[in-house]
């Protein structure tokens, strides 16, 4: 029996908006951990994984990159939760699909064909879901700054172990645009726990449901 999965946007990280501080994109000469679209660069620094096994050998990795602007809040009782996350930026959002417990996997990984059915995997060595974020906050349950999906293009990765990782990108979005970026981090690995997140940003990082 086939089972239902419902990736929803591990493309939208949000906000729960009352205290921001500005996150505009500023141009770089020599960035670092960054990502460049419409000629504009946005400096990353933060990395976040969550890690979910979806059936025998087969495992999607929610990945968040983000500008220092925005504070992830996890929950006193488990600190492997993100309670909440504030601020106004930049971030970077997707979901890869790949076959290895110990982590994501070495490789050039594809956009993945747009899945037809609710029960369709990804193949291995694909991203889909993809979303960048650009000076986005959120104030009483209302966006600001854009939302950009993602949608096709390669994303590169190198697993240097011990959670860190090199990312680099070369992609376009649903507006025809191209991002470039590179990212080299070591990631905070989380967990995903849909009914307890209590702010719009951090509910979409990431969520994996099975019915």
């Amino acid at each position: 029996m086939k089972n239902k999965i419902f990736i929803t946007g591990m493309a939208a990280f949000m906000l729960a908006g009352i205290f921001f501080t500005t996150g505009c994109g500023k141009k770089e000469s020599t960035p670092g951990n960054h990502f460049v679209y419409n000629d504009t660069t946005y400096s990353l620094s933060q990395g976040l994984l969550a890690t979910e096994n979806i059936l025998d050998s087969f495992y999607v990795y929610s990945v968040g990159m983000l500008s220092s602007d925005f504070n992830v809040v996890w929950k006193a009782d488990n600190p492997m939760v993100i309670d909440s996350i504030t601020g106004q930026g930049e971030a970077l959002v997707f979901n890869l699909a790949g076959k290895s417990k110990d982590g994501i996997e070495d490789g050039t990984y594809e956009a993945a064909v747009s899945l037809k059915k609710n029960y369709d995997l990804p193949v291995p060595f694909t991203w889909l879901y993809g979303v960048t974020l650009i000076n986005y906050t959120e104030i009483n349950d209302q966006e600001f700054g854009r939302k950009i999906l993602l949608t096709g293009g390669t994303i590169k990765v190198k697993n240097l172990g011990n959670n860190k990782y090199e990312f680099t990108f070369d992609i376009t979005s649903k507006e025809n645009k191209k991002l470039t970026g590179y990212f080299k981090a070591t990631f905070k690995p989380y967990k995903i726990e849909v009914t307890t997140l209590n702010n719009k940003m951090a509910h979409n990082c990431g969520i994996i449901r099975f019915i």
